[in-house]
C-alpha cells in the first residue's frame, strides 16, 4: 500500500491563506484548523475538546479508517465540544467532518446524533441498525451483523464572532454492551472562515466596500478602511514594514505576497526570472511541477495561454491541497446530488467530490455567460476513479447540456497509485485534457457519472486542478477560427483574416461597408472603389481583339482639331492618376509592337473597324450611339449618320474580307505573346462592363493614333 501523504500537513494548521483566482482581490478563504486527517490517530492530534477519545478500527476495509477514529461516544458522553478563538475579522464560516455512526444505532430505538455551529438549527443524522458498511465496528445485534454510516458534514454559516463553537449532542436507547455496542465517532474536520478586506475589522461580505469599521491605524478614504501614511495592511494590522516575503503596495496600502520566493534564485522587479533547481519558470513564479494548463520546455513552464493572442482564462482553480466550499463557489463550480459535502481529501490532495461525496446521480457543473466572440475553449482537469468500476461504468463529460465529448473509462487513467482511496479495489488517476469549436455566448460543462451502484463508500469520483481556457476573437471580429477574423464588425473590414480600419487601396482592394470586407478590384484594374472599375484597356475572350478606330473620315475636322479636343475631354472624363498612365502607355506599346510584327496591321485597321462597328450597333441601339457619339464629339448629326450607313455599305461588300482577318487576328492573338497576355488578363470581362467602356476608347484611341 502506497504510504499516505496526509502526514504532511499539520494539525493545526493557523490562518493558512488560499487565494482562489477569480475573488482573490477581494476575500481569502482561511484555513483555521484542520484535525484528524490521517488514518492514525494519536494523543497528541487531540486539542481542545471537551472529551477525548481514540478507537482503533476493527475493520480494514477502506483506507481512512484502517486506524483510528475520534470516538466512539456513546451514552457516557452525551455531548462533546469544542470551540475555535482569536478568529481574524470574517464574515461566513465553515465546518467540515466525516460523522460516522457506528456499530449498532437504530434508528427504530430512536438513537440520534446532532451537530451544531454555535446557536444555528442543530442537523440530526439517524440510521437503522443494519444500514450501511463494515468500516470500523464489528458487532452484532439479534445474531445480525451491525453495519457503520459515514455521513459527511458540511455547514456554512453567516459569521462574525471571534469564536467558533462546534457541539455533537447524542442520545442512544436500549442496551449497549461490547456485542452490541452503538455510539458516534468522527474524522477529517476542517475550519474554514471568508475573510474581511485586509482593512476592516467588521464586515458584512468580501469587498472593500462592505467594511462597518476599520482596523486600528486605518480610516476610511473614499468608502474603503486605508492604512496611514508610512504604514501598509498585514494580516489585519497595519505596518510600517511588511514582513519577509511581502511587498507594500503603495496604491492599496496592503503588503502583497512577492513571487521571489526562497524558490527563487534571481529576482528583478518582485518577478522571478531564474528559479533554483528543481523549480520551474512561469510568469514571474516557480513552480515544482508545472501545473497541467501548462508544458514544461527545459527549465521553465510555458502557459497555453501564450499560444494564442487573444486567450483568456474564465476558470483556473482547485490547485491548493486545503482548498475550501468559498473556492469551489468562487470558480463557479457546483456539486449536485452529493452526498451532504462539496470536497473530501485522498492521500493528501483535495477533491472536488471524492470518495463517499460523488458518485451515482452526482454532477460537477460550471456555468458562464461569454459575451465576446470565441472560436475554442479548452477543458483540461485532474480526475480520479474511485474503486469498484464496471466496464460499462464511465465519467460523462457534457457540453451545454446535450453534447457528450467524452467518455473516460477507469482503464483511461493510471492506476500505478493502487489503492490510495476507499476500499481496497485500486484507484486510477488521469489527465483530462480537451480542445472543443465553441461559439455560444452560453457555455457549460457538466461531469458526471453513468455509475450503477447507489453505494457511494463503492464507487465515487472527483476532480482537481481545473482550467478552462477561451481563444477569444481579436477586437472588432464578430465571427474567427484558427486562422483568424472571418467577419468584422461595422467600421472595421477584414483582409488577411484581421478586421482593419482601412483597405489596402494601393495593393488594389476597396472597402465594401456592406459586408465589411476589403474586396479585390475587377480583372487588372489597380485602383477602384465600390462600383468598380475606373479605368481599364481590356480584351474579352469572345471579343477577339479592341482596335482603335480611325475616325479619319469625318473630314470636317482636322486631325490637329480632334487630337486637341479628345485630349481635353479624355482629362475631365477619366481623371487619370498614376496608374492610369501606366496602363495607358502599356496599351500603346502592345499596338507599337503589333503593327511592327506585320506590315498587314495597317490594311487591318480599316476593316476591323467596320467589324467594331458592326459589334457597336448589335450591342447598344443605333439611337444611343448616335447621341453618344453627338455629345462627346461634338459633330453634326447628319455626318454622324452617313458615316454609319458607308459603315455598313462598306461591310456588305467586304463580308469576306473581314472574315479572313477575324480568323487571322484570332491565330496571330495566339502567336504573338504581348496580346496573349492582354487577353488572358482581361477574360473577366462581361458584355455590360464591354459597352460601359466603348465609347470612352473611342475617344482614347484618336489620341493614341497621334502618337503612331
Amino acid at each position: 500500500m502506497k504510504n499516505l501523504k496526509m502526514g504532511l500537513f499539520c494539525l493545526n494548521i493557523q490562518y493558512l491563506l488560499i487565494g482562489y483566482h477569480l475573488q482573490a482581490a477581494l476575500s481569502k478563504e482561511l484555513l483555521i484548523q484542520e484535525e484528524f486527517q490521517n488514518p492514525q490517530i494519536t494523543p497528541q492530534d487531540v486539542s481542545g475538546w471537551l472529551v477525548n477519545n481514540i478507537t482503533t478500527c476493527q475493520q480494514s476495509n477502506f483506507l481512512e479508517y484502517n486506524g483510528q477514529v475520534f470516538g466512539v461516544f456513546s451514552n457516557e458522553t452525551p455531548s462533546n465540544n469544542k470551540t475555535y478563538s482569536n478568529l481574524p475579522p470574517h464574515w461566513s464560516a465553515l465546518v467540515r467532518l466525516d460523522l460516522m455512526l457506528y456499530g449498532c444505532v437504530n434508528s427504530q430505538l430512536g438513537d440520534i446524533v446532532g451537530i451544531t455551529i454555535d446557536s444555528n438549527s442543530i442537523q440530526e443524522y439517524q440510521k437503522y441498525y443494519t444500514e450501511g458498511s463494515p468500516i470500523c465496528s464489528n458487532n452484532t445485534q439479534q445474531g445480525r451483523n451491525c453495519q457503520d454510516i459515514v455521513f459527511p458534514y458540511q455547514k456554512n454559516v453567516t459569521h462574525t464572532a471571534s469564536q467558533l463553537k462546534i457541539v455533537i449532542d447524542s442520545k442512544f436507547f436500549g442496551e449497549i454492551n461490547k456485542v452490541n455496542y452503538k455510539g458516534y465517532a468522527f474524522k477529517h474536520v476542517s475550519i474554514f472562515i471568508d475573510t474581511c478586506y485586509d482593512t476592516c475589522q467588521i464586515c458584512n461580505g468580501p469587498s472593500p466596500k462592505n467594511c462597518s469599521s476599520c482596523i486600528q491605524n486605518a480610516n476610511f478614504i473614499d468608502g474603503v478602511c486605508t492604512c496611514a501614511n508610512q504604514f501598509f495592511a498585514h494580516k489585519f494590522q497595519c505596518v510600517q514594514t511588511c514582513p519577509d516575503g511581502f511587498i507594500g503596495n503603495d496604491a492599496t496600502k496592503i503588503c502583497e505576497q512577492s513571487k521571489c520566493q526562497n524558490s527563487c534564485k534571481s529576482c528583478v522587479n518582485q518577478s522571478c526570472t531564474i528559479c533554483n533547481t528543481p523549480y520551474k519558470l512561469m510568469n514571474g513564479e516557480c513552480f515544482l511541477q508545472c501545473p497541467n494548463y501548462s508544458s514544461q520546455k527545459g527549465d521553465s513552464c510555458v502557459d497555453k495561454i501564450s499560444n494564442f493572442n487573444y486567450g483568456g482564462y474564465i476558470l483556473k482553480g482547485l490547485y491548493s491541497s486545503v482548498f475550501g466550499d468559498s473556492e469551489i463557489q468562487g470558480q463557479g463550480l457546483t456539486l449536485l446530488n452529493n452526498g451532504g459535502a462539496t470536497f473530501s481529501s485522498c492521500s493528501g490532495e483535495r477533491y472536488l467530490g471524492g470518495w463517499n461525496i460523488a458518485g451515482k446521480d452526482s454532477q460537477i457543473r460550471f456555468e458562464s455567460q461569454i459575451t465576446k466572440p470565441h472560436w475554442s475553449i479548452r477543458i483540461g482537469f485532474k480526475y480520479i476513479m474511485i474503486d469498484k468500476w464496471q466496464s460499462n461504468e464511465f465519467i460523462q463529460i457534457i457540453l451545454n447540456d446535450m453534447q457528450i465529448l467524452s467518455n473516460i473509462t477507469k482503464d483511461s487513467g493510471s492506476s500505478s497509485g493502487g489503492n490510495i482511496c476507499g476500499n481496497s479495489t485500486a484507484d486510477s488517476i488521469g489527465i483530462y485534457d480537451i480542445t472543443i469549436a465553441q461559439t455560444y455566448s452560453r457555455f457549460s460543462i457538466i461531469i458526471n457519472s453513468t455509475i450503477q451502484d447507489s453505494k457511494l463508500v463503492e464507487t465515487s469520483f472527483g476532480i482537481r486542478e481545473m482550467y478552462i481556457l477561451v481563444y477569444y476573437c481579436q477586437e472588432g471580429c464578430l465571427e474567427c477560427d484558427q486562422t483568424g477574423c472571418t467577419k468584422c464588425s461595422q467600421g472595421t473590414y477584414l483582409y488577411q483574416h484581421n478586421c482593419q480600419l482601412n483597405c489596402p487601396t494601393d495593393l488594389g482592394y476597396w472597402a465594401n461597408s456592406q459586408t465589411n470586407t476589403c474586396d479585390s478590384c475587377q480583372g487588372n484594374c489597380l485602383t477602384c472603389n465600390g462600383s468598380g472599375i475606373f479605368l481599364i484597356y481590356q480584351i474579352r475572350q469572345n471579343f477577339y481583339q479592341f482596335i482603335f478606330l480611325s475616325l479619319q473620315q469625318l473630314h470636317v475636322l482636322s486631325a490637329k482639331q480632334i487630337h486637341i479636343y479628345l485630349i481635353k475631354r479624355a482629362q475631365k472624363l477619366v481623371q487619370i492618376n498614376i496608374f492610369q498612365i501606366k496602363i495607358h502607355q502599356y496599351v500603346i506599346s502592345v499596338i507599337r509592337a503589333v503593327k511592327h510584327a506585320n506590315t498587314q496591321m495597317m490594311k487591318m485597321n480599316a476593316l476591323l473597324a467596320k467589324v467594331f462597328y458592326i459589334q457597336m450597333v448589335l450591342n447598344v441601339q443605333i439611337n444611343v450611339l448616335i447621341k453618344r457619339i453627338q455629345k462627346q464629339m461634338e459633330i453634326n448629326v447628319n455626318l454622324a449618320i452617313l458615316l454609319v450607313q458607308n459603315v455598313l455599305d462598306s461591310f456588305k461588300t467586304n463580308v469576306q474580307d473581314a472574315l479572313r482577318v477575324i480568323f487571322f487576328i484570332k491565330e496571330n492573338a495566339q502567336n504573338n505573346a504581348q496580346q496573349a497576355h492582354i487577353h488572358k488578363k482581361c477574360e473577366n470581362l462581361d458584355n455590360k462592363s464591354i459597352n460601359q467602356l466603348l465609347s470612352k476608347i473611342i475617344l482614347l484611341s484618336f489620341l493614341n493614333l497621334q502618337t503612331f
